[in-house]
């Protein structure tokens, strides 16, 4: 990942591309869209030299709104999301976003790449049940190998980012990546005052609760459902999140992290704790 200091402080001066590539002459050898690297709803991905990644997404005016105003809206919404990442401490597992700006009706932007690979992949399309079981329970008994500073890190990070109002969407299971050397690293966090600081949800992207909702319907238990060691590996990644100072507590994802307790026959200590 980018972590030159001329980079990162040139690019937060500026919402331009031309700041950019002025303090780093050598992206301009680079086409700003190359390799597609992924797709989402409606944004695009795509490789912008080896470091970079150039992502582009449309935003939609609402209706009674004067064009310009909503363009002036988005443009100061990207500039303090910019000023956001800034302050972040340089060792945050977080892509940044470093340049952002507004055009034909797209949010541009240009974000440090992600070292390693997706922790998981979503998947194209339903498989049968079970090939899922024996994919998922592979992938998870590898994040339970994970090393606890690896977690402490995460964790630490995602705090950081929550302070500055800039959220990762836990249900995109592909939105951390994973380097055994550099740790995880959270992408496509996205800047949004509006939204309220609690919800610790870290543990629906590291054991992806999709696929375990698939194997083990809401009403029902693991057993007979997932095998024991996957059900140990699981309590073994929500001991570490707990370790790390992850404790979902009251947030709309406590609910369903109380029911996954009871599905995993799992009590953490601090639970009783939570009021």
């Amino acid at each position: 990942m980018v972590r030159s200091k001329q980079l990162r402080e040139g690019a937060c001066m500026t919402a331009g591309l031309e700041d950019l590539t002025a303090h780093n002459p050598g992206l301009l050898g680079y086409p700003l869209a190359g390799r597609e690297l992924g797709r989402g709803k409606d944004a695009y991905a795509y490789e912008f030299g080896p470091e970079l990644v150039y992502r582009r997404a449309p935003f939609s005016i609402p209706s009674g709104f004067e064009e310009s105003l909503a363009i002036a809206h988005v443009q100061e919404h990207a500039r303090r999301e910019i000023e956001a990442y800034a302050t972040l401490p340089p060792n945050t597992s977080v892509a940044r976003t470093l340049v952002a700006w507004v055009a034909g009706n797209c949010v541009h932007k240009i974000i440090e790449r992600a070292e390693g690979a997706p922790l998981h992949n979503r998947s194209e399309g339903r498989v049968a049940i079970h090939d899922l079981k024996g994919e998922w329970e592979a992938r998870v008994e590898k994040v339970a190998q994970i090393p606890q500073a690896h977690f402490d890190t995460l964790v630490w990070s995602d705090t950081e980012l929550r302070n500055r109002t800039i959220f990762m969407d836990y249900l995109g299971i592909d939105n951390l990546f994973y380097d055994d050397t550099s740790g995880f690293t959270i992408i496509d966090a996205e800047y949004s005052p509006q939204l309220p600081l609690k919800g610790a949800g870290m543990y629906v992207s590291l054991i992806d609760t999709e696929s375990l909702d698939t194997l083990i319907p809401r009403e029902s238990n693991w057993e007979g459902r997932i095998s024991s060691t996957s059900r140990d590996h699981v309590v073994t990644i929500l001991e570490k999140l707990a370790c790390a100072g992850h404790k979902p507590g009251k947030s709309k994802y406590a609910p369903r992290f109380m029911k996954l307790c009871q599905q995993l026959a799992y009590s953490p200590d601090y639970l009783t704790d939570q009021k």
